[in-house]
């Protein structure tokens, strides 16, 4: 499977990003949380899916995108 860099568009869709995928765009993306969190939203990468791929507890995504008052229509956030 190929994207480029940090979560882009993988073509695929949703059922494309395996956890190994979104970890390695999670590392390509480094330490910006607001960042991470937007673009797995515009992929349709959950922030379900991205706790699990990251083995961070249940809620922590969009714990943290609440807390920060980032948008995500999708998954009622903010």
């Amino acid at each position: 499977m190929a994207y480029n860099t940090g979560l882009a568009t993988s073509g695929y869709g949703n059922a494309a990003w395996t956890p190994e995928a979104i970890r390695q765009g999670v590392q390509q993306i480094g330490n910006d949380p607001n960042t991470i969190y937007r673009k797995a939203m515009e992929n349709g990468i959950s922030g379900q899916q991205l706790d699990s791929a990251m083995g961070w507890n249940p809620g922590t995504a969009n714990g943290y995108a609440q807390q920060h008052e980032i948008s995500n229509d999708d998954d009622g956030v903010a």
